[in-house]
């Protein structure tokens, strides 16, 4: 089972608009998607028809369109209810620029609530089981309480996965996640890197997570190509030439993907195309795309194998 943990979950409003600062500006479209990168995560091991839990806190009307999304796509949940409302980021998408994201603040989790989702974490881990804590920390949760999460995690679970800021992977390195993905530019900042997305860097922050305490490291550069620095040595692969029509969910289907692909082939290379995979058909899709999309996509993957583990 792959319980995903999402402090801070949102309902995405897509909207495709020329955006004309200090106009009005009137949407050609609007959609309302989950959003949350732990529920991503989910919905993408659903897609591989494997068995998921989401967990985590929502609150109000914003939390029960949620459930309902959640409900309708097939997907098991256990999440605390919290007060106030969860948020709504807003994506706008427009032909002239890149895209514009509002990402709003969000709930604050008490600490009643956070003690319902470590009591529910206890009672339900087993080391068959791979925990994966996704996205921004909830307001209220510190950076002390996360690593009671981890430790959690270490003692109850078979594997724990950290996709969250640089800022809280650094702090929780010491419980050995089985894998982190951390942003390239996150990265190149705090260990003071140029910046530059060269693969010679990047592999040498990914060796030095490694030296911390990290076990496995996934990364994206710039240009997209896929890395891994991993207990087994390093993974490399290029990108192929493809349409993007959106970049949401990408780093969660590589997520799913990944830790999927590995407990089914014990193979870092082949872990690593299936990521590849399945951030080029998300990136291709409107939507988290079908298990026969991420298929076709595999055939335009290669993965090499770049050097012995340190």
């Amino acid at each position: 089972m792959i319980y995903t943990v999402t402090l801070n979950p949102a309902i995405d409003l897509i909207v495709n608009s020329e955006l004309h600062v200090g106009e009005l500006n009137r949407a050609q479209s609007e959609e309302y998607v989950l959003g949350g990168k732990g529920i991503l995560v989910s919905e993408a091991v659903k897609i591989f028809g494997a068995e998921t839990t989401a967990t985590g806190f929502l609150a109000g009307f914003t939390g029960d369109f949620l459930r309902g999304e959640l409900t309708r796509k097939q997907i098991p949940n256990h999440f605390i209810t919290a007060d106030g409302i969860t948020r709504v980021n807003v994506k706008v998408f427009s032909e002239t620029s890149d895209m514009t994201q509002i990402n709003l603040t969000g709930i604050r989790v008490t600490p009643v609530k956070f003690r319902e989702l470590t009591r529910y974490l206890e009672e339900n881990l087993t080391k068959e089981d791979t925990l994966v804590f996704s996205g921004s920390t909830a307001e209220g949760v510190s950076l002390n309480e996360f690593r009671d999460l981890c430790e959690i995690a270490s003692r109850c679970a078979g594997k724990l996965v950290l996709d969250t800021s640089l800022e809280y992977i650094m702090a929780s390195l010491d419980f050995h996640p089985w894998l982190v993905r951390p942003t390239v530019y996150e990265l190149y900042d705090a260990l003071s890197s140029r910046r530059q997305g060269y693969e010679n860097d990047m592999i040498e922050q990914g060796k030095k997570l490694r030296r911390l305490g990290a076990k496995n490291v996934l990364m994206r550069d710039v240009r997209k190509a896929t890395i891994l620095v991993s207990e087994k040595g390093v993974y490399f692969g290029e990108p192929a030439e493809t349409p993007v029509v959106s970049a949401l969910g990408t780093s969660d289907a590589m997520i799913a993907a990944f830790i999927l692909k590995y407990e089914e082939t014990g193979d870092y290379g082949k872990a690593t195309e299936w990521a590849m995979a399945a951030a080029a058909a998300t990136s291709a899709s409107a939507d988290m795309p079908s298990l026969k999309e991420i298929e076709e996509a595999l055939k335009d993957t290669g993965v090499v194998f770049a050097g012995g583990a340190e």
